[in-house]
């Protein structure tokens, strides 16, 4: 079995326990720390994450959960986690635990949704 250490796309090795996560909702735009690339079973920067993209990711049983936590946290500002499961590329399921919070405008805009995500 390959180190931790090694390329993150593998299933023959065990992911990091935790990715962060920063989303600028205005311009659909996401930064991922290497940790939560390989998470999802890809090398950093592989490619670069959008909505569309992460949603492709969820197990598709959790989606409509995703979806709600992520409308929530945009509308209210409230601190959320929810778990839920991913699919990674290679097609192994990933449980995970999501958590974070977005930072509100004044006028009551989500302007940066920022948090983690570790496996359950």
């Amino acid at each position: 079995m390959s180190s931790a250490g090694g390329s993150a796309g593998g299933d023959d090795r065990a992911p990091p326990l935790l990715g962060r996560y920063t989303y600028h909702p205005s311009q659909d735009r996401w930064w991922w720390s290497e940790g939560m690339f390989a998470i999802h079973g890809l090398e950093p920067g592989e490619k670069a994450p959008d909505t569309q993209f992460i949603l492709s990711h969820i197990h598709p049983d959790d989606l409509a959960l995703a979806w709600q936590s992520r409308e929530d946290a945009l509308t209210s500002g409230t601190p959320f986690t929810f778990p839920h499961r991913i699919i990674r590329p290679s097609g192994a399921l990933r449980t995970v635990i999501a958590a974070g919070q977005c930072r509100m405008s004044s006028k009551r805009h989500s302007k940066c949704h920022r948090g983690v995500k570790t496996l359950a």
